[in-house]
């Protein structure tokens, strides 16, 4: 018996079942994989040392199962393995706008949903999780224990979901993309591409690292004295900040509302 079967190695799942082996979470034995693309699973599996198999196997032979395939997949893969995932099985679902509700209609699995993030990769990231009723209290110690290999399990309303993936599983995103046009910026006034972006990296990881202890009101205090030149750049951004991220996150919330519109519908059967 496997301890963890994953389905779908696109990033996400590749990046669950490397770290968790890595990490020493899970021994290579206990793993196996399945995934569309056979040839993916095959490449995957002998890179980490683990076993694969078709989406029957990975259920019938393990405990937890990472299902990690996108939202509108979902439904598909659940009907082709509804009658063995049982109770005894903890389905994991990594996609988002499909809820616990709609999973639960379609199989008899513990539902738990996690957001992963990319930062998992640096085995200190944070995961989203909602939990339904089916999963106990040792369900959660288990799983809490599980991830903390590769990161933290936050536990939050699932309905806050939406918005705190943007501050969670898009923010490396958006943080990479804020700095990138900061550094064509200065390329702009004369300043190397290459030369910005090295710059620009090295000032983020020092300032993770500072932020790892201190707030940001007082680590921009540390920098920025009153009417001296950070305080001015400081104007600039707060000025023009605020309705940036306020239509960023009206965006990302008009593409949830529309995948939970086309999922909802295949839901139902009109797809």
């Amino acid at each position: 018996m496997s301890r963890l079967g994953v389905i779908g190695i696109e990033h996400i799942g590749s990046m669950l079942a490397r770290r968790l082996v890595e990490s020493g979470a899970v021994k290579q034995y206990e793993v196996i994989i399945s995934n569309r693309n056979r040839e993916k699973a095959d490449v995957v599996a002998k890179e980490i040392g683990i076993r694969v198999g078709i989406n029957r196997d990975v259920v019938e032979q393990s405990e937890l199962i990472p299902l990690c395939v996108r939202p509108l997949e979902i439904r598909g893969v659940l009907i082709e393995l509804k009658e063995i995932l049982s109770p005894e099985k903890i389905l994991v679902s990594v996609a988002m706008d499909v809820s616990i509700r709609q999973l639960q209609a379609v199989c008899d699995a513990r539902i738990v949903r996690i957001i992963p993030s990319i930062t998992l990769d640096c085995l200190n990231g944070i995961s989203l999780a909602a939990f339904s009723d089916a999963i106990t209290e040792r369900d959660k110690s288990f799983l809490i224990h599980l991830f903390r290999f590769v990161g933290k399990i936050i536990e939050v309303e699932e309905k806050d979901f939406d918005i705190l993936a943007d501050l969670t599983s898009c923010a490396p995103a958006f943080i990479s993309s804020f700095l990138q046009e900061m550094a064509l910026a200065a390329s702009l006034k004369g300043v190397p591409l290459e030369q910005a972006e090295w710059l620009i990296r090295q000032s983020l990881l020092c300032t993770a690292e500072l932020l790892s202890r201190e707030s940001f009101e007082d680590l921009i205090s540390c920098v920025a004295t009153k009417g001296g030149i950070t305080e001015q750049g400081l104007n600039v951004i707060r000025k023009h900040s605020s309705n940036m991220y306020s239509q960023l996150f009206d965006a990302t919330k008009g593409q949830h509302r529309q995948i939970k519109s086309l999922v909802e519908e295949q839901w139902l059967g009109k797809n």
